[in-house]
């Protein structure tokens, strides 16, 4: 964790005033992060704040700008703070703790290794075995530390001093000033005599800050897309001729977790109708998850002990291959029924004509037709039966002469058996004529039925349905539509195929990195449990009770 910064006081003078409105303006950024956003040397913007000496305009220009801080204000306080330049400024004293050595006013290697000394101190006096176990998988044996801070004319290794200055309790941007003091005292030694240029007084032009933001959106980009392929970012940036190579594997994975976040809002959109405002988030988590499992897809294919066997690959391949072909082959069908959505929509038009043609043909030879048919024929004939009788019965009342009727007027014991024949046969009548309704209303809620479900927006399954006749009588549809799937497939497999093929070619240089910083780790935890099971052994109490082993036991490997 990184230690916090010495508060300044205002009464100091202008270079302090200067200082404490540059922290203000940094607010909660750290320095790396001022860092790759200015081009600038984190331990340049560090010094910049820190008020122990006067930064140049161009770098409080360039912190203010990225800042966004008042720049005219900031310009009256660094003219006045260069004015006083010559006066120090105090820094108040945190109580309790000793102030960090900073390695800035270096001149020599002797300067230097009293520093790292000092430092040392600073961080507490730790061992040199505890500076070994906080260096982590960085290499940093006690016999080296202690021949480095003994000898005080030969500069040590800068891998060296990064990893002891660490191990001391610095952060990457306090560590980046012990080495700059490391390079500017190797160039003396390399270059006696001469001197860097100084910088630049005139800020630079429109042109070259567009370039340079142009730089700086081109490499977040490349490390966004590095982080996507699984890549360790400080290890790819060790190694810069790998970094295409793995943005450009990112960038496969990422197309790949777009097409099917894109492909999961068109069918929420088809198949259950929901707005496209609640299908964004859902298709952005199916996205976030397709690229973690091709994430997890990539970094599962290792490379092989040695090219020749470059077979054992094979089975760690071919499952992860299936699994992405099939969800290449998922997330592929909405977009493709979306490409051809007019095409699907006439499609659909004709599927539901013709369904109604069906439709009215099954009910018109259904069961319950026929069975209608019967009971209207039924009813008929009740209804000329139920006529017939009527027409008796009034005239055997009022004595017309009918066929079967004996022509005297009145209500005798004839017509009285006429209007029970009348009455059956009514009954009869309004018995059919029920059934019938029943019958007619059956058909009728089948109808409705029908036409409810015809009146209703298609679904997924009806556009695919739709999407498969279309390509059955249509020779072009079907051949583009193979076509824009395999393509589709094609960039979901893509990750596996570029990891493939890095795979079976040279090791990169990232690679040996990794493999070296594992072997690292693997040494350090090695370090460790043989330590902490010989602390626990030293710590367990000797076995009582158990009988020593005898000489024939000793030599056969077996305790009597």
């Amino acid at each position: 964790m990184a230690r916090p910064e010495r508060p300044l006081d205002p009464a100091a003078g202008p270079l302090a005033l200067l200082a404490i409105e540059l922290r203000k303006l940094r607010g909660k950024q750290t320095y790396s992060e001022l860092s790759r956003k200015t081009h600038l040397a984190a331990s340049t913007l560090n010094s910049a704040a820190g008020g122990a000496r006067l930064p140049s305009w161009e770098v409080t220009r360039v912190f203010t700008d990225v800042c966004g801080g008042d720049l005219q204000k900031i310009r009256r306080l660094w003219e006045q703070a260069s004015v006083a330049a010559s006066q120090d400024v105090i820094p108040v004293a945190v109580p309790g703790e000793p102030p960090r050595p900073e390695p800035e006013t270096v001149t020599s290697v002797a300067q230097f290794i009293e520093l790292l000394t000092r430092l040392r101190a600073w961080a507490g006096n730790p061992s040199l075995a505890e500076l070994n176990k906080r260096a982590g998988w960085f290499d940093l044996p006690p016999s080296t530390v202690s021949e480095m801070l003994r000898n005080k004319h030969r500069l040590p290794r800068l891998e060296l001093v990064a990893a002891f200055v660490r191990a001391c309790g610095l952060d990457d941007d306090q560590a980046t000033g012990w080495e700059q003091a490391w390079a500017a005292l190797r160039a003396r030694q390399l270059l006696p005599g001469r001197s860097l240029p100084p910088e630049p007084a005139d800020p630079p032009s429109p042109a070259r800050q567009l370039r340079d933001g142009l730089k700086t959106a081109r490499r977040n980009a490349r490390d966004l897309l590095a982080w996507v392929s699984g890549a360790q970012l400080d290890l790819l940036r060790r190694s810069p001729h790998d970094r295409a190579t793995y943005a450009g594997l990112g960038a496969a994975i990422l197309a790949s977790s777009v097409l099917a976040a894109v492909s999961l809002m068109f069918a929420l959109h088809i198949g259950i109708r929901m707005a496209l405002p609640a299908a964004v988030p859902v298709g952005l988590a199916w996205g976030a998850a397709i690229m973690g499992i091709d994430r997890f897809f990539v970094l599962g294919i290792s490379r092989p002990f040695r090219s020749s066997e470059w077979y054992k690959t094979v089975p760690t391949v071919i499952p992860r291959l299936v699994l992405a072909i099939l969800i290449g082959v998922v997330i592929s069908t909405p977009m493709v029924m979306q490409m051809y959505a007019p095409e699907i929509a006439a499609e659909i038009v004709t599927i539901r004509q013709q369904q109604a043609k069906e439709f009215t043909t099954s009910q018109q030879n259904s069961a319950l037709a026929h069975q209608i048919q019967q009971v209207e024929a039924q009813v008929t004939r009740a209804q000329n039966v139920q006529a017939a009788a009527e027409r008796k019965w009034v005239c055997e009342v009022t004595g017309k002469t009918c066929a079967g009727a004996t022509g005297v007027p009145g209500g005798g014991n004839l017509a009285r058996l006429d209007l029970e024949q009348f009455q059956v046969a009514e009954a009869t009548t309004n018995h059919l004529m029920a059934e019938l309704n029943t019958l007619r209303g059956q058909e009728q809620q089948q109808e409705a039925a029908y036409n409810t479900a015809s009146r209703q927006a298609p679904g997924l399954l009806s556009r695919l349905e739709a999407l498969n006749q279309l390509a059955a009588h249509n020779t072009v549809v079907a051949l583009s539509r193979l076509l824009v799937l395999l393509l589709l497939v094609f960039i979901d497999i893509l990750p596996i195929i570029i990891r493939v093929v890095q795979v079976l070619g040279p090791p990169t240089a990232y690679e040996r990195m990794l493999d070296l910083q594992k072997r690292a780790d693997i040494r350090l935890a090695s370090r460790y449990i043989r330590a902490e099971a010989a602390a626990q052994a030293q710590e367990l109490p000797e076995p009582r009770g158990l009988p020593a082993p005898s000489a024939s036991s000793r030599h056969s490997g077996s305790v009597e």
